[in-house]
């Protein structure tokens, strides 16, 4: 069971609205035998993923193959797939902080659009992985701390766009008790990692977004 079959499972098998699912073939990404619609239909034709599929002359897609490429709850937020058994769960980017405070399971994965409704997640999504726009990226037990430390240094002023310097803002980090300015200091060099690595640290802002934002900082 793929991650975009366990997802559909879960949601309750459902068979998009507006489609006419007739002729019986294979589909062309998933390859099961099923009654199937022109890819076309589903998909625009400035779309650049068709490579993935088994083929693209007179590609036809199954109702689960659609609704992976249709429906919008698959493009429009973050959330987590697992397969036994199988789940789906939307998740607010605070669920999401919660859930990478620790390495993802093999049996799991967290899908995290970088850009709403621009890139199609769910059908190539991998298990075990934090799936983001064109790649799918391991979460360790190294990322979970680097988590923990970016939500300490948001806690302590530091906004999002500051995370990515370097070195520390001069203006919350004179801010800060002695103790905790040290401490900052020493936290900085963590994020380096992460830094140059920028899907994980992408991740690493929405899952750290303090409690009332509903945007970056």
């Amino acid at each position: 069971m793929d991650v975009l079959d366990a997802a559909w499972h879960a949601q309750g098998s459902p068979v998009p609205a507006g489609y006419r699912f007739t002729t019986r073939t294979n589909c062309a990404r998933c390859g099961e035998h099923a009654a199937t619609v022109d890819a076309h239909q589903v998909i625009s034709g400035n779309w650049t993923g068709w490579d993935q599929w088994s083929t693209t002359t007179r590609a036809r897609l199954c109702a689960r193959c659609s609704w992976g490429y249709r429906d919008p709850v698959l493009r429009s937020g973050c959330y987590a797939i697992t397969r036994a058994p199988a789940t789906f769960t939307t998740l607010t980017y605070q669920n999401l902080g919660s859930l990478l405070a620790e390495p993802v399971g093999l049996d799991t994965c967290v899908v995290v659009p970088m850009r709403l409704m621009r890139k199609h997640l769910a059908p190539s999504a991998r298990w075990g992985h934090v799936c983001v726009d064109d790649a799918a990226l391991s979460w360790t037990s190294e990322d979970c701390t680097r988590l923990a430390t970016m939500i300490k240094l948001r806690g302590w002023g530091f906004g999002s766009d500051m995370l990515s310097r370097p070195v520390p803002a001069y203006g919350p980090l004179s801010k800060l008790p002695p103790a905790q300015r040290a401490q900052a200091m020493a936290l900085w060099a963590d994020l380096m990692p992460w830094r140059q690595r920028m899907p994980w640290f992408e991740v690493g802002v929405r899952a750290s977004m303090p409690v009332g934002d509903s945007h970056d900082q």
